[in-house]
């Protein structure tokens, strides 16, 4: 065994012998159980009640080859939940009166003008920024890779809709990319500069970053994919490529901590507390709102609030969003009436067992008190 691989197995059996450990509390025991049974190469853990991250675990090696705990501290790329971010930066916006959710997508990009809609919506409303953050847009699902806003913007030129908006929930990493541009021009700051001072800071969350060379290389876990050729395909192994977004990262772009995702997720359990305080994020109201059906006509398993998947459970009303790269993936789940929500976040491409597993333990959480 060479010095490398003897690293990461001693890294990784530290890291088992931690969560073999007597729990301290059924949520702990809980989340150590889900981290081990995943058996991705990284996973982080937790359980969030009312504004506390009240367990946490990691499970495995932040590189296969070069050893590294993984933590509620290790950050791993959380891909379309980032989406939940651009809508809150949307509220904001509209809170302060600068835009309304049922503006025209022209009102505030009037490059998208030049879109083509379908022949028989010639006579209807056009794109809204509503339809963007419901995926009712009708846009086309892909975005070029590393784009600069000017070319994002130019790339809408004489492009045609899938589907005439308002009508079919499409997934599309496009409508969501372009709220990226919208909050540069209505606030005069960069995407990354505005979501900084207005929604980590302010939460607490020093340590994300939007590109892995700005992550701090001791809590950043590498992503991994199998390989597809050679002497060691099927092969689990650490990617040294990354997709870079761009301007459109405000789809997907972010990195993040379980620590940090907590703080998300207590901020929008309190949406549902009583008495007068307001978070210095978003108002009350507007995370209730962001929790609801935003727009008319879709239906299970597609139901939107502003970048929220909507369900309901016989626990009660659910909402969460999940996400992947080629080379992570990550899922947040949440019973918000309740005040209970958990994380997982993996450095393997495997989102539906991610998300079924979050979902699951999210359910025992609630049943264990």
């Amino acid at each position: 065994m060479d010095r490398r691989s003897f690293l990461a197995l001693v890294g990784a059996a530290g890291v088992y012998a931690r969560t073999s450990r007597a729990e301290a509390s059924p949520h702990e025991a809980l989340v150590a159980q889900t981290v081990r049974r995943l058996g991705h190469p990284a996973v982080a853990a937790g359980i969030v009640v009312g504004d506390a991250l009240v367990a946490s675990r990691g499970w495995g090696y932040r590189h296969k080859y070069r050893g590294g705990s993984v933590d509620a501290s290790t950050l791993f790329r959380i891909a379309s939940i980032t989406k939940v971010f651009a809508g809150i930066a949307l509220l904001q916006l509209r809170d302060e009166g600068k835009l309304s959710l049922d503006d025209a997508l022209t009102k505030h990009l009037p490059e998208a003008g030049s879109l083509v809609y379908p022949k028989d919506a010639r006579e209807t409303p056009p794109i809204t920024l509503r339809h963007l953050v419901t995926h009712t847009s009708g846009l086309p699902r892909s975005v070029p890779n590393g784009v600069t806003e000017a070319s994002l913007l130019a790339h809408l030129k004489n492009l045609r809709l899938e589907s005439v908006p308002g009508t079919k929930t499409a997934y599309s990493n496009l409508a969501v990319g372009l709220v990226g541009p919208i909050v540069h021009r209505l606030s005069g700051q960069p995407f990354r500069d505005y979501m900084k001072a207005r929604v980590f800071g302010p939460l607490g969350m020093d340590a994300v970053a939007w590109e892995r060379r700005d992550c701090d290389a001791k809590k950043v876990a590498w992503g991994n994919e199998k390989k597809k050729e050679g002497e060691k395909k099927d092969e689990i192994e650490p990617v040294d490529t990354e997709w870079r977004m761009g301007a459109a990262e405000a789809f997907g772009g972010l990195y993040a901590s379980v620590s940090d995702m907590a703080k998300l997720v207590a901020l929008e359990l309190s949406a549902w507390d009583a008495g007068d305080a307001e978070s210095t994020v978003l108002k009350r109201a507007s995370l209730r709102e962001s929790q609801t059906q935003a727009i008319s006509g879709q239906s299970e398993p597609q139901k939107y609030g502003v970048a929220w998947w909507l369900g309901d459970d016989p626990l009660g009303p659910m909402i969460w969003h999940s996400g992947a790269t080629d080379e992570y993936s990550a899922s947040v789940v949440m019973f918000p009436k309740r005040r209970v929500g958990a994380i997982v976040l993996s450095s393997y491409a495997d989102v539906a067992t991610v998300e079924a597993v979050t979902k699951r333990m999210l359910r025992r959480a609630v049943a264990a008190g």
